[in-house]
């Protein structure tokens, strides 16, 4: 548990224990207090219910992690869940707890934003000074910030496979196609839920938040709508390059399926002849034919001949 005090211009960090014998006189001096909470353990939740009368509902949606994205009101404070990126990349939930004069973050994995934050006493001041929602607005708005480079690396790959899909017809380029749309999948379902959340927090009145944070809140809105809806044209695009390749294949499958009809239809008379003058019937008056075996071979050539012209007329081939 780290906890950031505000008092008159400067920043003190306190213990549990402190904290714990203090906090009548921070909130009596209408003090502002952070408190950043990883991976908390059974001691700290309890901690939180009883010198913050935290709702035990809120405490078990922290423990067993909500379902989704959510804004709940209390009387004593405001409940926000949104989703963050761990170090790793992987999607963890964020639980935001903002009273009065305090906010409490709490996630289960180590958020590089929010250490940055923590080891920048100068800038947590200047936040704190405004109030506890701008420390949230300020770490909401990094994590929302972090997919702007996810949303490059995209780009940059769809791009490649918008310049392969014409030249190269392996089937690898499907099964990379098939993985970033699901990870363009997996990114809008963890993202979509949130504009509704940050929807509400943009909103003027909104319990705990000032009007002025909540125009902050607006901008980190409306980002997060131009990042989903930069994820809904790379699906439709996604979606284009597979058909693109599918019709690609169709062709070439057709045009394999033309090229094999027509050697077929070629070689049919021609086994015919080579049939019937194979037979071993004695009266066969052909087979003693001083030039047989040449007419023979000429009129397979004549027909292959007018066969290939014929096709070549009709532009199959």
């Amino acid at each position: 548990m780290d906890t950031f005090c505000y008092r008159k211009g400067s920043i003190e960090r306190l213990t549990e224990h402190v904290l714990a014998n203090t906090l009548h006189r921070i909130t009596h001096d209408r003090e502002k207090l952070w408190i950043d909470i990883p991976d908390p353990t059974a001691h700290e939740l309890e901690f939180l219910k009883t010198y913050f009368s935290i709702h035990p509902r809120t405490l078990e949606s922290i423990r067993h992690g909500a379902s989704r994205p959510i804004v709940e009101e209390f009387d004593s404070y405001l409940y926000v869940v949104l989703y963050g990126l761990d170090e790793h990349g992987h999607f963890v939930q964020l639980s935001f707890l903002l009273g009065e004069n305090y906010l409490i973050t709490i996630h289960k994995r180590h958020i590089h934003s929010f250490e940055l934050l923590k080891r920048d006493i100068p800038l947590i001041a200047s936040l704190l000074s405004r109030d506890t929602e701008f420390i949230m607005h300020a770490l909401v708005l990094e994590e929302v910030s972090k997919h702007g480079p996810i949303l490059e690396r995209f780009d940059e790959e769809i791009s490649s496979l918008e310049e392969r899909i014409m030249t190269d017809h392996r089937d690898d380029i499907v099964k990379r196609i098939f993985t970033i749309k699901h990870q363009v999948i997996t990114l809008r379902h963890h993202l979509s839920p949130m504009d509704s959340v940050l929807e509400q927090l943009s909103r003027k009145g909104v319990k705990f938040v000032m009007p002025s944070c909540a125009d902050h809140f607006r901008d980190v809105y409306h980002q997060l709508l131009g990042i989903l809806e930069t994820i809904d044209n790379y699906r439709e695009i996604l979606n284009g390059l597979l058909q693109v390749h599918f019709n690609i294949a169709s062709n070439r499958l057709n045009d394999i399926i033309k090229i094999l009809t027509v050697i077929s239809v070629i070689f049919m008379p021609l086994t015919l002849i080579a049939s019937i003058y194979g037979m071993n019937f004695s009266n066969m008056p052909e087979l003693q034919w001083t030039n047989g075996y040449f007419l023979t071979l000429a009129s397979m050539m004549a027909i292959t001949v007018l066969l290939l012209a014929f096709f070549r007329n009709r532009k199959w081939i």
